[in-house]
């Protein structure tokens, strides 16, 4: 059966399907009701807003839910501090599961962004569009935007979807960051590593942390020690060192000079950097002045 389309004298940007005799409107991202004649009963002064259901809907201003009638009258206020803070609170290895609102904060449906819906389900999230048609069923813990794709959590686990559903990346993954040249930096086993976007392992898990080096090359930390390894994940120096500064490197109290390419030029072997620049029969301080 074809959805009756409402006419209205006010140009908004998107006119909801009729619930309970009410229509979801907005614009300038604002949300607000029209009835099935087009007539504006609500305002779209709201930051979101749920379909109508037994004459109540539940809409959102700054922090505040709200209970309205048909009128627009507010029939119940509930203050809750950014629901969001679920996600703050998983930065301390919390759950959502762990976290028990006060009982009359409950509520099973949420704002996204200004798309689609959170909707809660025997403990689980999952997503709707703004006419409440399932997009994502309610089996994740948690979902976060991630670009163009949905990062998502399942069993303590991140992984990444799009907006259909279908997985990009499992999830397998304790952390998720964006790192540059299209990779992902992952975490699994306390280690890290990169992936691309599809969910290909480029640098395995297996590193401690990881830095930005020149020429497209990554200084990484291993069993406490530094080296350098490029975007395939092949390494480029041993990982020998206590410290790398610049071009500069250290093993013990000494010191040793690698090239633009990662290519050790001078082995640690001075105490004191000055000396790696002194003079070109001493140290070879012409080549890596060529090198520069």
């Amino acid at each position: 059966m074809a959805t009756k389309q409402i006419k209205t004298q006010h140009i908004y940007d998107y006119v909801g399907k009729l619930n309970d005799g009410m229509a979801i409107v907005r614009t300038n991202g604002k949300y607000g009701f029209i009835d099935e004649s087009g007539k504006e009963i609500v305002p779209p002064i709201y930051d979101f807003a749920l379909d109508f259901k037994n004459g109540k809907a539940e809409v959102k201003f700054k922090n505040q839910y709200r209970t309205i009638d048909k009128e627009g009258k507010v029939i119940e206020k509930i203050v809750i501090e950014k629901l969001d803070i679920l996600s703050e609170l998983e930065n301390d290895n919390n759950s959502e599961d762990d976290i028990e609102l006060p009982e009359k904060n409950k509520i099973s449906e949420r704002a996204f962004n200004s798309n689609y819906v959170e909707f809660k389900k025997k403990g689980k999230w999952g997503l709707k569009d703004m006419s409440g048609n399932e997009i994502i069923p309610a089996i994740y813990n948690a979902f976060k935007e991630f670009g163009g794709l949905l990062q998502v959590k399942k069993n303590r686990k991140w992984g990444l979807i799009d907006i259909l559903g279908d997985e990009v990346v499992p999830a397998i993954y304790s952390d998720f960051k964006e790192f540059g040249y299209g990779f992902l930096q992952v975490k699994k086993d306390r280690k890290w590593g990169l992936i691309d976007m599809s969910g290909k392992e480029v640098v395995p898990t297996i590193y401690n942390t990881f830095k930005e080096y020149d020429n497209e090359l990554l200084q990484v930390k291993k069993s406490r020690k530094w080296g350098l390894i490029d975007m395939s994940g092949k390494e480029v120096t041993e990982i020998k060192y206590d410290e790398i500064r610049g071009r500069e490197v250290r093993v013990g109290n000494f010191w040793g000079l690698l090239d633009e390419n990662g290519n050790e030029i001078i082995a640690p072997k001075y105490f004191n950097t000055r000396y790696l620049y002194k003079t070109k029969d001493e140290v070879g301080q012409e080549l890596f002045n060529e090198n520069l």
